[in-house]
């Protein structure tokens, strides 16, 4: 399985930066490229798991069905 840490990195050899960063670094902040990481990760990943229906992706839960009774008692004292 992929890492934080492995994307982090691969990220940053992507745009030809010498550095990596260490799952340490990154869960304390402890690098500008950790701290850059930080911000950008949990927003980009949600964007990328919306741009496509991935499998991995779903949460199914069953609906309860809630009555219309509020509804109904509304219209007829209206």
């Amino acid at each position: 399985m992929t890492t934080q840490t492995d994307m982090v990195n691969r990220a940053l050899q992507t745009f030809g930066s010498r550095t990596t960063v260490t799952a340490a670094e990154l869960a304390s902040n402890g690098s500008n490229e950790a701290i850059q990481a930080n911000i950008i990760y949990d927003a980009f990943r949600r964007r990328l798991l919306r741009m496509a229906p991935w499998n991995c992706a779903f949460n199914i839960t069953a609906l309860n069905y809630i009555t219309s009774s509020y509804f109904e008692t509304a219209v007829k004292v209206l």
